[in-house]
Parts: structure tokens; sequence; C-alpha cells
């Protein structure tokens, strides 16, 4: 199988058949130490989801510098369902209104609000422009280059590095879960990704770009005002229609079905006894595990936790 054959299966898996399974499951083992059997089998489930939110994210199927017949996928990413017109995040996480709600089931809190509610065409069309260098001035950075999936979308540099090699005076930040922040950049000075973007965008030393330059190169593509017509049905293309495209794909980056989160929600065997051991010692643990409730999260510490790029399941 190729692997535009792999993306396309992976993406049109169900989004939210990974949460129906799970809570199937869960009704069918009727206790936690049925759970604990079934843990390899929810095991499987889950890094299949992480596998094909990943590959979604990372590895569009062409290029559209070289293929004009080009469509977007109508399919919400994994963890995603299509609802009222656009994707909506399916999460146990927010199923808990509060601390109280937890009962027995492990460390459970509600979620910060996410940027949610964009159609699978505009999160797609934001994944190529994400990882398109055409954005840049001359071709030769891409969003992705200091934000590389493989690296947990940083790029594991201490000083990011842009156009003509340029040194950066900080590092990228991971965006995984960035959808949940509302404050960005090291010193919390943007607010929104739409405004965070256009400081590397138009930055002579990262992408090195201008507005004008973005948009007339865009907008005289053989392939991107058709893909921008699709997503937002309307045409010219926009600057605001980029920065929310790539909001939109940016917003989609979300880990919170790791093994980790698992052992949040009360499955003891998520984890061995070693990463418990792990966990405990850096206050990270679930009520679950035999002597860990001495080390339970407050609802604020549990907040960042949830949002924070440690979560890299799907």
């Amino acid at each position: 199988m190729t692997q535009s054959a792999c993306n396309r299966r992976a993406m049109k898996t169900p989004p939210d058949s990974i949460e129906r399974r799970l809570s199937a499951l869960s009704n069918a083992a009727g206790g936690l130490s049925a759970r604990r059997v079934l843990m390899p089998l929810i095991a499987s489930l889950l890094l299949g989801t992480a596998w094909s939110a990943l590959v979604f994210a990372a590895t569009p199927e062409s290029s559209p510098h070289n293929d004009s017949a080009f469509s977007l996928s109508d399919t919400c990413p994994a963890s995603f369902e299509f609802k009222d017109g656009g994707c909506i995040l399916r999460n146990r996480y927010r199923e808990y209104r509060s601390l109280r709600d937890a009962g027995v089931g492990g460390l459970k809190t509600g979620l910060p609000p996410l940027r949610e509610g964009f159609t699978p065409q505009q999160i797609d069309l934001g994944r190529y422009l994400f990882f398109d260098p055409i954005l840049s001035a001359d071709g030769s950075v891409s969003c992705a280059s200091c934000h590389d999936p493989a690296r947990g979308f940083s790029d594991g540099r201490a000083q990011a590095v842009g156009i003509k090699g340029q040194s950066l005076p900080r590092s990228a930040p991971s965006l995984w879960n960035v959808g949940f922040l509302s404050t960005l950049l090291w010193d919390g000075s943007k607010a929104s990704l739409e405004e965070q973007m256009q400081g590397p965008l138009y930055s002579s030393v990262e992408m090195g770009n201008s507005p004008d330059q973005l948009l007339a190169t865009l907008t005289t593509h053989a392939t991107y005002p058709s893909l921008f017509e699709e997503a937002f049905g309307s045409s010219p293309l926009s600057l605001d229609q980029i920065y929310t495209a790539i909001t939109a794909f940016e917003s989609s980056l979300i880990s919170l079905n790791s093994r980790y989160d698992l052992y949040a929600h009360g499955y003891h065997a998520a984890l061995n006894e070693d990463e418990i051991a792990g966990s405990m010692s850096s206050g990270l643990s679930s009520p679950v595990a035999p002597s860990a409730t001495r080390h339970r999260f407050s609802p604020t510490s549990n907040s960042r936790a949830a949002a924070s790029p440690m979560h890299r399941g799907s």
C-alpha cells in the first residue's frame, strides 16, 4: 500500500470510533479488574488513533505545487467528530465538570476552551499551508521547519533557525495542544494563533515575507485559489483566510489520549509500575494508584498538564 493510500485510509477512520469502542468496553467490563484485562486491546485502539493523527498531521498526500486537480479532505482529524458544520473534539476530559464528579476513576478535571468548529476542508488546507515553504519569501522555510512533527512540533534546537540560516533568539515551542492556550509565545504577548503567526511570517529573520507578497503568491498560484474557495466558499482568497486555515490545522493538534491520560481516567494498567512511581515523584499521579492519594493534582496544575506537550497520543 502506498503512503498516500495509507493516509487516505487513516483519515477516513471515524474520528469518534475510539471513544465509542472505549465506552462499550468499559460498560461490558463492569469493573476495574475487567478493564485491566482489556487494557492491551484498549491500548492498541489508542495507538491506532495516535498513528492516524500523526499521519494526518505530518504527511500531505502530495504537494499542491505538482497537482492542479487537488481536493481537500471531508473527514475530521482523529479524536474529532463532525457536528453542527464543524469538527468538535471528543475527549473524556470533557465529561467531567469538576473534580467532585471524578468519583473513583482518577484525576479528572475540565479542559480550557478549545478553538474548534473548523470544517475538515479548512483544517486540511491549513495542513498544506503549514508544510509548504511557499509561505516564506524565498520558498525555503515552512512552518514545519521549526515545528517538525517528528520532534514534537518543535525543532529540537536551543535557538530556532530562520530564513537564510539566521539564528533566532528563542527556541520554537511545541504546538501540541496549542489550541487550548489563551496566551502565546514565550513572553505571552499574543492572544490568538492568527495574531501569533503573523510574527514569523513577516519577520525578516524568520520567514521574511510581507502581507502583499504572501497574498500575491497564493492568489496567482495554480492550485491554492481553488482550495481556498473549497474551504471557505468564497473568492478571491484573503489574508484572514490564510490565518484561519493555519489556525484550524494547529488547533487540531490535540494529544489527550496517551497512556498517561488513560491512567488519569482510572485505567491503572495503562502505566507500568516504574512509570507510576515516576509520575508520583513528579506529582503526576492518579488516585487509582495504591499510594498515590497524597499526590493528587490541584485543578490548576491538572489543567496545565492536560494542555501540555507531554501528552503525545492522538
